[in-house]
């Protein structure tokens, strides 16, 4: 049977962190007035995707099962169509007091199990559950919950009484993030997808192709609202939150042309701190393309056109266009430098994941250009069997010994040199017994 939420949509508060989000049963949502009472109470309404991609994994011996999705950061130049995506982004699941089940109605008290916002977050529970989980006594856990007890989530306080009901403090960091936890890096969906049978680079490519389908529909609202004019200049920062069916399919549930601000040590750990910072400062910086990289580029990038038109003049229809294609290479050499996939143009694909069909002419004409000249970076596609190049940042590792020095040193390798948020310094009541966790599992998997 169907799920379904409603979220508000006109309200002067910040609609963050899962807000305004409420569970809407299938009974309700096939009533007659459903439409007038949703348009009254301003409304949107939402089908869940269910059954979704699960993390299956063990937590402190308790076997769990959990929601996941990605927030995702990049780019998007509008004429013609070229789409960036950042490898920095950061992973958040649900919670592991409550297994997903399709049995279970979504209500209030399972909230962490369904609208998983917070699951990048760590935070002392003011009001922990009274019941204390599979993984701990009643005695300790009382102690703990009595402590803490009415305590503001920021106020920094003993260990044994900060109750968490994400794993976003600590993940595994030292064996890949192979370990559950509610938090990490875009890495750990590559374990989540592995585990569930499905092979990452498609999960990753499923997440390109919703995003181009979502930018080609903006595209168009652009071209009608700007009325002839070009739009060849503008370049949009895009953060988007993508969740995912059981088989992997991506659904792209909410995407911001704008900049997702987070202050300095928002996040409690320094990788997903460090990850969303990077993804949304490359874009700002891969957006200065035209002024950060050096004209003689252009020079070299003249001698490949003309080199490839030479071979390739028969099969080309029109001459291209050498303004676009040098504005192409230079954000495509900047791009691999700063950490980023290139999501379209793309190789030809066979059907069902070619895309060209929903692109207008131009785009259409401009990707076969690109791949009749052979343009286009092999290693920048999501398909690539080549890892990824060292980028300026010094690689999207968790681990801080595994990353490179960066080319661009801000902040000790950092975009924050010492961020030092609210959330810094605290640790929750489970923290240590789950990195020890982590390392006997790893033990266990040699």
């Amino acid at each position: 049977m169907p799920r379904w939420l409603t979220r508000k949509v006109a309200t002067k508060k910040v609609a963050a962190a899962g807000q305004f989000m409420y569970p809407m049963n299938h009974q309700s949502a096939l009533k007659a007035n459903v439409a007038a009472s949703l348009h009254n109470h301003e409304l949107l309404l939402l089908r869940y995707v269910d059954p979704p991609l699960l993390q299956h994994g063990t937590h402190l011996g308790a076997p769990v099962q959990t929601r996941v999705e990605v927030r995702i950061f990049g780019l998007v130049q509008w004429e013609p169509l070229r789409i960036w995506t950042s490898r920095y982004g950061f992973f958040r699941g649900g919670t592991p007091w409550f297994n997903y089940s399709t049995a279970v109605d979504f209500d209030a008290r399972n909230g962490a199990m369904w609208n998983i916002n917070r699951g990048v977050e760590a935070k002392c529970e003011s009001t922990p559950p009274k019941t204390p989980p599979a993984w701990r006594d009643a005695v300790s856990y009382e102690a703990a919950r009595t402590c803490g007890a009415g305590m503001q989530q920021h106020v920094i306080r003993d260990p044994k009484c900060c109750i968490c009901l994400t794993v976003a403090d600590v993940f595994d960091i030292d064996h890949d993030e192979r370990g559950f936890a509610t938090s990490g890096t875009l890495r750990r969906l590559d374990h989540v997808a592995e585990k569930a049978g499905l092979q990452p680079k498609r999960v990753w490519q499923s997440v390109d192709e919703a995003l181009i389908r979502e930018f080609i529909v903006e595209q168009r609202r652009f071209q009608r609202e700007a009325n002839g004019a070009p739009l060849s200049r503008w370049s949009t920062l895009f953060s988007a939150d993508v969740g995912f069916a059981a088989d992997g399919r991506a659904y792209l549930y909410e995407n911001l042309l704008m900049p997702n601000w987070k202050r300095a040590g928002y996040f409690w750990h320094e990788a997903v701190d460090r990850a969303g910072a990077i993804g949304i400062y490359s874009g700002m910086t891969l957006a200065m393309a035209p002024l950060l990289v050096d004209r003689a580029a252009d020079d070299f990038h003249r001698r490949v056109i003309n080199a490839s038109l030479g071979e390739h003049a028969q099969q080309m229809g029109s001459r291209p266009n050498e303004r676009d294609l040098l504005t192409f290479l230079r954000t495509q050499g900047f791009a691999s430098v700063l950490g980023f996939r290139r999501t379209w143009p793309t190789p030809a694909r066979a059907k069902p994941h070619a895309m060209e069909w929903l692109a207008d002419e131009r785009d259409r004409t401009f990707a076969k250009q690109l791949n009749d000249l052979n343009l286009l970076l092999p290693g920048l596609d999501v398909l690539s069997a080549n890892p990824p190049a060292v980028d300026a940042w010094g690689g999207v590792a968790a681990k801080p010994s595994e990353r490179s020095t960066p080319r661009w040193p801000v902040g000790n390798g950092r975009l924050f040199g010492a961020p030092n948020g609210p959330g810094r310094g605290q640790r929750c009541s489970d923290s240590d017994a789950i990195v020890a966790a982590y390392d006997a599992q790893a033990k266990m998997a040699q």
